[in-house]
């Protein structure tokens, strides 16, 4: 049955978005033929009279009749769309039904010519991807108690050796933000139960709901201006260079000495905040200052450990040292 020829600058539209861009305009002649595939049967005429009409209001870009005409409203440029599909097919917190779905609907903003240069789904099955598929459900739910002044409440999961998710924690939070770090989401907030601000991984929350709406008249959300030592607000260039592990404990000086050939891997974790005294640690070395959370940089030390040595504090200098005093003792024991 032949639809409606009224409809033929909505099915141009449709077709000029799918198989054309500013590298492979489409001409007349092409649309025209396109149209069959709609059950619209247009002369030529009719074709070029209603891409004209697109061209005029801005939607189409015209090369002229001999050269063609291509969609000239795209949201992204190839280079932008190729950037987001691999941002989510790198992020472990995306599951992998969710990260196919995301990819598809990126990849049909870019059309049908661009679709032919991406193969991201082959490359999926390599990805590391998260079981938890309330992922965006968690996002919905926070960013709504964000907005309203709600706390949330929710289930807090952790891996067990199955390689499954269970059960560890439940959680009253009044939420305030929602950051990424090392690759994976995580809510910014403050837990009635320790009093203090926490770091929630978005993929480790299940079963999350709203206080107030279930519990009315009883508003007990806590801004973040009442929250000791965020009185101004949070400082995300802060929080990045001081918690690279998103560990809560409140961030203290630490100094660090450090072979000179792993200052791009410290800038790289703690930013432009880390200060440097070149000469002070001996031949080939830096000393090296950073605000952080010990037990981040406790953890963070022993990836450099034939690289690094703590100074101070004193206090996570000796807790380094029994640490890796029961590391030798494990590894030097004949028991297997």
């Amino acid at each position: 049955m032949e639809k409606s020829k009224k409809l033929a600058p909505v099915y141009i539209m449709d077709i000029l978005k799918r198989f054309s861009n500013e590298d492979n305009p489409l001409l007349h002649a092409e649309v025209e033929r396109f149209l069959w595939d709609y059950g619209i049967d247009l002369e030529r005429k009719a074709v070029s009279s209603n891409i004209n009409m697109l061209v005029d209001v801005g939607l189409v870009e015209s090369l002229g009749k001999k050269r063609g005409c291509y969609y000239g409203m795209r949201e992204f440029e190839d280079s932008e769309l190729r950037l987001l599909i691999h941002s989510v097919l790198c992020n472990p917190s995306i599951p992998k039904n969710q990260t196919r779905d995301l990819i598809y609907r990126l990849q049909e903003l870019g059309g049908e010519k661009f679709n032919s240069f991406v193969d991201s789904f082959k490359m999926l099955d390599g990805w590391s991807k998260s079981e938890n598929q309330e992922i965006f459900l968690n996002m919905d739910v926070i960013d709504e108690a964000v907005i309203g002044h709600y706390r949330v409440e929710y289930d807090y999961y952790k891996y067990g050796v199955d390689k499954k998710l269970h059960l560890s924690s439940t959680h009253i939070i009044s939420p305030y933000y929602v950051m990424m770090r090392n690759q994976r989401f995580f809510l910014i907030g403050h837990s009635e139960e320790y009093d203090s601000i926490v770091f929630h991984r978005l993929d480790r929350i299940k079963n999350i709901k709203s206080r107030e709406k279930e519990e009315r008249g009883k508003k007990k959300y806590k801004p973040l201006k009442m929250v000791k030592g965020y009185e101004n607000g949070i400082d995300f260039k802060y929080v990045s260079s001081s918690l690279p592990y998103m560990y809560s404990d409140d961030p203290v000086p630490v100094t660090f000495k450090a072979d000179v050939d792993i200052v791009d891997q410290i800038v790289d974790w703690f930013g432009d905040e880390v200060t440097f005294e070149a000469g002070k640690a001996g031949k080939d070395q830096v000393r090296a200052t950073v605000i952080t959370s010990p037990t981040a940089m406790e953890y963070w030390a022993k990836q450099y450990l034939d690289k690094v040595e703590i100074v101070a504090p004193l206090s996570l200098k000796k807790k380094m040292k029994e640490s890796l005093e029961k590391g030798v003792e494990k590894y030097s024991s004949k028991k297997r």
